[in-house]
């Protein structure tokens, strides 16, 4: 039987790929043999590595909110604190599982192509402004609600919360441990209490 190829597949097996493999030291071979599609279909879907990698950006964010991000955001049991620190202890877990192998695809793209392509930056600031904006409506929540400290613009938190998650994700990579990423909860929660 013939296989059929699709466009969600592929992304979704490069999504898995990119967690533990840079975008420019991967040739165009091996984009194929892990996307797992013939030639003429990735071009037919994608018509370029580059636009390959755009859908990749836009599929983990819409994975990492879907699967991530919503399931702590939307649980109406929490606070807005509580909400913060389900969503970054689940990464911690996840980091945990993975033995700080898979870091966070925005962080990793953005690292390659800052410098190198202005436009794919700006892609994928888009993409991490869009789960900026959960964390924001959060913390604008929490500080209505007295929970969260108001003396900073709630975009401000947000921003610097996120800031320095991706900080601490780079220490985890340097240091293989998981230890930056606590020391980030413990403190963010600690510094966002009113």
């Amino acid at each position: 039987m013939k296989k059929i190829y699709s466009k969600e597949e592929a992304i979704l097996k490069w999504m898995d790929a990119f967690w533990e493999q840079w975008y420019w030291s991967t040739w165009m071979k091996q984009t194929l043999e892990i996307a797992d599609i013939p030639r003429s279909s990735f071009y037919n879907y994608f018509g370029s590595k580059k636009e390959f990698a755009i859908a990749v950006v836009h599929g983990y964010t819409d994975f990492i909110i879907k699967e991530y991000i919503s399931p702590c955001f939307d649980d109406t049991s929490k606070t807005p604190l509580e909400k913060i620190e389900a969503f970054y202890s689940t990464t911690i877990e996840n980091n945990k599982k993975t033995k700080c192998s898979r870091w966070c695809l925005l962080n990793n793209f953005g690292n390659e192509f800052a410098w190198v392509d202005r436009g794919m930056a700006e892609i994928i600031e888009k993409d991490n402004n869009k789960i900026l904006k959960i964390i924001w409506d959060c913390i604008k929540q929490g500080q209505k609600s007295w929970e969260i400290r108001k003396d900073y613009d709630h975009m401000y938190l947000a921003n610097y919360i996120q800031n320095s998650y991706n900080g601490s994700l780079v220490s985890m990579k340097v240091l293989w441990n998981i230890q930056p990423l606590e020391i980030f909860l413990k403190i963010t929660l600690d510094f966002l209490r009113a």
